[in-house]
C-alpha cells in the first residue's frame, strides 16, 4: 500500500494534545484521529481554509499509509 500525502490543519500541540481540523454536520471541529482530518492536496488550500481560524496554529504535511 502506497503512502498518501496531504496537508492538514493542526492545533500546534504535540502528543496526546495534538488535534486536526475536520467537519461534522457542517461544523468545523477538532479531532484526535488523523484519519478523520480534512486533507488538502495543496498547502495553499489548507492555508486558505485556516486563514480566519484563530485556533489553527500549524499547517503540516501528513502521510497516511
Amino acid at each position: 500500500m502506497a503512502t498518501e500525502y496531504g496537508w492538514v490543519v493542526e492545533n500546534g500541540k504535540q502528543g496526546e494534545e495534538l488535534r486536526y481540523r475536520t467537519m461534522e454536520q457542517g461544523m468545523i471541529i477538532w479531532t484526535a484521529d488523523h484519519n478523520e482530518a480534512l486533507r488538502f492536496c495543496r498547502r495553499e488550500d489548507a492555508e486558505r481554509f485556516a486563514a480566519e481560524d484563530e485556533e489553527a496554529w500549524r499547517i503540516a504535511e501528513h502521510g497516511w499509509g
